[in-house]
């Protein structure tokens, strides 16, 4: 990524570039648990701003359900494991 800003507009945490030049929002959550409602906003977000892609960030998990569904949509998912997290908030 190449290039980063907030995007207050949309309630974003971030937009970025990618190397290709494209748009790429960025959503944070602090939550223990992520499901599938929360990743539709993103993606709404992307059509919003003409991102073709985006990622969410959890602090803690995905529900099975989110994992599932993003698999086909144009999102990454980025845990709390794989950010080194120890514990979710309140955990």
């Amino acid at each position: 990524m190449v290039a980063a800003r907030p995007y207050r507009e949309f309630d974003l945490d971030l937009v970025t570039t990618d190397p290709d030049g494209e748009r790429v929002i960025v959503r944070c959550r602090w939550e223990a648990e992520t499901k599938r409602k929360h990743l539709e906003t993103p993606l709404r977000e992307m059509n919003w701003i003409g991102a073709r892609k985006a990622m969410l960030i959890a602090y803690g998990w995905f529900s099975r359900s989110a994992k599932v569904w993003a698999e086909d949509q144009p999102i990454e998912l980025v845990d709390g494991e794989r950010l080194g997290a120890r514990k979710p908030p309140g955990g």
